[in-house]
């Protein structure tokens, strides 16, 4: 509606909005969550772009730890669901499965589609990888594209 009346105008606020509902989802999600590291990590989501800066401030925070593994540590636990299935207070409420969060990793390091299906060969059967191409393509679109996600991506 505010497109067909607005027109352009309109058009150039949508990525205002969509970053307005993505920090409300954010900063939901960290008045909920209690662990202190998970907390952080929801911060830095909110307030930094950039995966090499948020990446960089982990590794000040927590020099003696690899950030690529804390940072996979977080996203494990908040994306994991609660016993019954049910989301737990410390639940991003975005499930992912053992090759979405090899993905994950994989993008955290920066890897292409190559990479990320040798990696996937490692752990699964290759032709099973192989038939899942495009699915694994599009699971890397959208966690780079994601909501929550999005700034660990950004280079």
């Amino acid at each position: 509606m505010a497109v067909r009346t607005h027109g352009a105008l309109a058009e150039e606020l949508r990525p205002v909005f969509k970053e307005y509902m993505r920090q409300a989802l954010l900063i939901d999600r960290r008045g909920q969550v209690k662990d202190p590291e998970h907390r952080y990590f929801l911060a830095l989501l909110l307030n930094v772009e950039r995966g090499e800066h948020i990446q960089q401030l982990v590794r000040q925070r927590f020099p003696d730890r690899d950030p690529v593994d804390l940072i996979m540590k977080w996203v494990t636990a908040l994306t994991q669901p609660a016993e019954g299935g049910a989301r737990s207070r410390d639940s991003l409420g975005v499930p992912l499965d053992e090759s979405a969060l090899i993905v994950f990793r994989e993008l955290l390091h920066s890897r292409g589609h190559a990479e990320v299906m040798a990696r996937l060969k490692e752990t699964f059967d290759d032709d099973e990888v192989d038939g899942q191409s495009d699915d694994i393509a599009a699971l890397a679109a959208s966690l780079r594209e994601s909501t929550l996600f999005r700034p660990l991506f950004r280079g």
